[in-house]
């Protein structure tokens, strides 16, 4: 005898007689309404109802407010070295204030002042061969170095391809990487070199203009701050302002027209290539290309920066750090918006109102909560570029806050 056993047998015999009488008159009813009950605590419990609550209070008709504002003419599409920059730190300084953020920046207020350098083009890149020019941001765009990448004048030189196998490095350059010496030892004073590989990177000897095939679209497109950082700024400029070109899958052909090339000949001579070794292929045709710009330095500048103090002694030393860039690009040297200016406006008028939303939701964090509204084009005045945000400076705009908090995320 299994008293396990049996007893399972006879609970399955006894309720089973009565399961149908129970399901038939109470069990359906009862079901709906543990459903419904597990579902409103659900709705009205932990993070669940903040999120709801959230929802309920954002409004984009104020994120909409907030982003014509921003990008109204009068600020000049918070360039920097605009007043149209500052009207803009102020109007998210004076909201930060209305949704009860505390100062974080320097001295008791909201900002943290930076001087920043930068290049500004005067007058539109231009690559031209054999009498044509190739159209700018669809042909061809500049690349925007860590280094000074600026001419006082067209450059004026010889098409030349550069194919080359897997190199072995060698000797070093000014960019920090090894060259091989079959490369530190070509003569290419009066070449303009076009790179069908992005990774082919050249040593710094003087030549007339480099140009990088690219397969990436948004490298032609997007539009990024242009350093005016050189190693011996402002007297030395690295190549002596030869331009440095990403150039499209066309605009490549346009370059080699009139060469008897064709882009698919040269890759495959190229991926025939052994190790270190390569070929270089002197066209005889004439390229001329030219990137004028003016060199912008210790321009003023401000981050605005305020903070939410947690309400939980256990955790309010840590720290939630919400970055958005708020400046622009400002406008191309033909006075058109630069493509995506109005994108950082976006992300600053959704800030905006995540803020004011958390407000009228009573939300109250346990966490203290930092909230940055940070210039991103220009670099520091001097600095090696980065164009990664500087988090741990941020915090330390307030006297005691980088020994106080621990960022978490």
């Amino acid at each position: 005898f299994n008293l396990f056993g049996e007893g399972l047998r006879r609970l399955v015999q006894d309720v089973g007689l009565s399961f149908n009488r129970l399901f038939n008159r109470y069990t359906f009813a009862t079901i709906i309404l543990l459903l419904v009950g597990l579902r409103w605590v659900e709705n009205n419990t932990g993070s669940t109802v903040f999120l709801r609550q959230q929802a309920e209070t954002f409004q984009m008709d104020r994120v909409t407010t907030h982003f014509d504002t921003l990008t109204a003419p009068a600020l000049q599409a918070r360039a920097i070295g605009t007043s149209g920059l500052d009207d803009a730190a102020d109007y998210i300084a004076a909201q930060f204030e209305q949704h009860g953020l505390q100062p974080a920046g320097k001295k008791g207020t909201y900002f943290f002042d930076v001087k920043r350098d930068f290049v500004s083009l005067t007058e539109t890149p231009r690559l031209i061969t054999n009498g044509e020019a190739l159209i700018y941001r669809e042909d061809f765009a500049e690349i925007p170095l860590n280094l000074l990448n600026l001419n006082h004048a067209p450059k004026t030189g010889e098409l030349s391809i550069i194919l080359a196998g897997d190199q072995v490095f060698g000797n070093a350059g000014f960019t920090g990487r090894n060259f091989s010496p079959i490369i530190t030892e070509l003569d290419l004073t009066d070449k303009a070199v076009l790179l069908l590989n992005n990774g082919g990177f050249l040593p710094d000897v003087p030549r007339q203009g480099t140009f990088y095939l690219t397969n990436n679209s948004n490298n032609l497109t997007k539009r990024d701050s242009l350093s005016a950082y050189s190693p011996q700024a402002p007297s030395y400029i690295p190549l002596q302002g030869s331009p440095f070109f990403f150039v499209s899958e066309i605009g490549a052909q346009k370059l080699l027209a009139p060469t008897g090339y064709t882009l698919a000949q040269l890759v495959a001579q190229e991926e025939a290539l052994p190790p270190d070794e390569i070929d270089v292929i002197d066209t005889g045709v004439t390229v001329q290309s030219s990137m004028l710009g003016q060199i912008n330095q210790k321009i003023p500048a401000r981050h605005v920066i305020g903070y939410w103090p947690g309400l939980d002694e256990n955790l309010d030393d840590n720290l939630i750090v919400v970055l958005a860039q708020y400046d622009g690009l400002g406008l191309d040297a033909d006075g058109q918006l630069y493509p995506d200016a109005n994108k950082t406006a976006g992300s600053i008028s959704v800030m905006l109102e995540i803020l004011q939303s958390w407000r009228e939701a009573n939300y109250q964090p346990k966490k203290t909560f930092i909230f940055v509204a940070y210039v991103g084009e220009g670099f520091d005045n001097r600095q090696q570029p980065s164009r990664t945000p500087d988090v741990e400076r941020f915090i330390s705009a307030k006297f005691g806050f980088a020994a106080s908090f621990t960022p978490e995320a």
